[in-house]
């Protein structure tokens, strides 16, 4: 008898443990109009969906008037008493929360974007995620491994600003002659380090995160970046033309 009160008063803390957290998260300095789900293109609106064991980080996709939220991180999570770890099993980006309250999140290491933000409690009666599924295609490594192989003659690689689109994305990667980079999202700094070529390959190093590598193939007057490469590519339905940015 002792032994199954125990086990129903366990389980009833583990419960009120993790409703404590899951929820509708969204940015504190947002304007109020943004957090009923109305966006716009002159700031950020960047939620956090926490359900029973997994999460999803969106930011506004789409073109011109038509805007819908974009998850750019995706997986399960674990946590301490004050600290939520966030497992990216989209492109392995590592997210540490910590609690303050009942109602607030502050970001302590994530995407650049994110980092030192402070996130409040919103409830929804159902997150119209949940059955978000990521589609995998074939493993980015294997093709670029492949396109090493086909093309041993060296492409030049020029510096500068390239820019991307695909599947209503746009990318901006920054490449410095000193070996930096800073890759852009929607004008969001998802990712920035240092860069090296390895024959037509190249590794891009994140600075904060330093086991996270991403690779794209160095050809004829652009770069590519393979189904799935990159973060934020959740659909992986189509690769991204980095070329040299002649916009206005």
């Amino acid at each position: 008898m002792k032994k199954t009160i125990f086990i129903l008063l366990l389980s009833l803390v583990c419960f009120s443990s993790c409703s404590k957290w899951k929820g509708y998260w969204i940015e504190e300095e947002l304007p109020q109009l943004d957090r009923l789900g109305y966006f716009d293109d002159s700031h950020v609106d960047c939620a956090i969906y926490l359900s029973k064991d997994s999460f999803y980080i969106t930011i506004p996709g789409g073109v011109g008037d038509f805007f819908f939220e974009e998850p750019i991180a995706y997986g399960e999570y674990s946590r301490t008493r004050k600290e939520l770890f966030l497992h990216d099993s989209m492109n392995g980006v590592e997210t540490i929360l910590e609690k303050n309250g009942l109602r607030s999140l502050t970001v302590l290491y994530s995407f650049p974007f994110m980092n030192g933000k402070h996130f409040k409690r919103f409830k929804f009666e159902k997150d119209y995620l949940e059955n978000f599924i990521p589609i995998y295609g074939e493993d980015a490594q294997t093709r670029i491994a492949k396109y090493k192989e086909e093309n041993p003659e060296p492409f030049e690689l020029q510096m500068g600003k390239y820019f991307a689109t695909g599947s209503f994305k746009e990318y901006l990667l920054e490449l410095h002659k000193a070996g930096e980079y800073r890759l852009y999202y929607f004008n969001l700094l998802l990712s920035k380090g240092f860069w090296k070529r390895d024959e037509n390959v190249l590794h891009l190093y994140s600075s904060s995160q330093i086991s996270l590598r991403y690779d794209l193939q160095i050809a004829d007057s652009m770069l590519i970046a393979p189904v799935g490469s990159l973060p934020g590519d959740n659909d992986r339905c189509k690769e991204h033309e980095f070329r040299i940015d002649n916009r206005d």
